[in-house]
């Protein structure tokens, strides 16, 4: 995940907590949000992959509240849609096609395209005053001001089209429901966070 994020995300767990990924977001190109970095923590339960995560932001988006927890498919408010096999990258990538949109749900907010423009103009500005983002990501506070998108960078991916990632990661997510995911209950822990989604698509 860290070596080869998919477009437009990168995250990392925390040192002393494996559960705890912090996610940074960067604004696609031709959205309200481009070239804005939305810092925010995926929350996972001791029993993952069996049981979803909660997801939240830390950078105002104009998209959702910060602080609060998001409620999508592949959060604690929707269990009997998860899936065991969705890794970090898929709900990452979820995530932003979900930020994309403009469907209404719990912890979302409604503004208008300026002001998200506005909002992802001074989200770098706004992490570096966040202790969080600072003590998260420490080799991405010395990185210029991110509200203008240089033609790449060394922690996200922009070479592919956006709405081609998309189509393939709903595609993706149909085809995951068709086909159940199995796995052994008797399996220890350790290798259930190894074998599954924390480290699934790492590179």
């Amino acid at each position: 995940m860290q070596k080869s994020p998919p477009p437009f995300v990168w995250a990392c767990p925390e040192e002393k907590n494996i559960l705890d990924w912090h996610f940074i977001i960067r604004g696609p190109p031709d959205t309200p949000y481009e070239g804005g970095e939305f810092h925010g923590l995926i929350w996972f339960p001791s029993d993952y992959p069996f049981k979803p995560p909660d997801v939240k932001f830390f950078t105002p988006s104009g998209r959702f509240e910060i602080g609060h927890k998001i409620c999508m498919s592949m959060t604690s408010y929707h269990p009997s849609t998860w899936n065991a096999a969705w890794s970090v990258a898929t709900i990452l990538t979820g995530l932003l096609s979900f930020m994309l949109s403009n469907e209404i749900t719990a912890g979302g907010v409604k503004t208008t395209d300026e002001e998200k423009r506005i909002l992802a103009r001074q989200s770098h500005a706004y992490n570096l005053k966040n202790k969080k983002f600072r003590y998260a990501t420490p080799e991405m506070t010395d990185l210029p001001d991110m509200g203008v998108p240089p033609a790449s960078t060394r922690l996200f991916n922009l070479h592919q089209p956006l709405k081609r990632i998309l189509l393939l990661f709903h595609l993706l997510l149909f085809l995951e429901r068709k086909i159940p995911y199995k796995r052994e209950q008797s399996n220890e822990r350790s290798g259930v966070l190894l074998g599954t989604g924390f480290l699934a698509g790492a590179g």
